[in-house]
């Protein structure tokens, strides 16, 4: 039998991502350090979450919380890669 989630922090928290993708850039959501040009820093995914998690009326379950994570991430990945084709890497 299959497990239901809900499905309504994904999308508040893709909502989010959006807001902040178009006010601040991918350059919100990478990782200051020097040594890595592309890498995603998961305090920033995780502070997302958190806002999400504020906005929708419901405490989310943990199944639901790790398929946002997860699927914000390889939102984010796929846009690393578009930036990364664009640049000429």
């Amino acid at each position: 039998m299959g497990e239901l989630i809900e499905l309504t922090l994904l999308w508040e928290a893709k909502r989010l991502l959006k807001t902040q993708l178009h006010a601040g850039g991918l350059e919100a959501f990478l990782s200051k350090n020097g040594r890595q040009w592309f890498q995603i820093a998961p305090e920033k995914i995780e502070a997302l979450l958190v806002c999400a998690q504020n906005n929708v009326a419901t405490p989310p379950s943990a199944k639901a919380l790790e398929l946002a994570r997860r699927e914000i991430r390889r939102e984010l990945i796929r846009q690393v890669a578009c930036a990364m084709v664009q640049t000429g890497f």
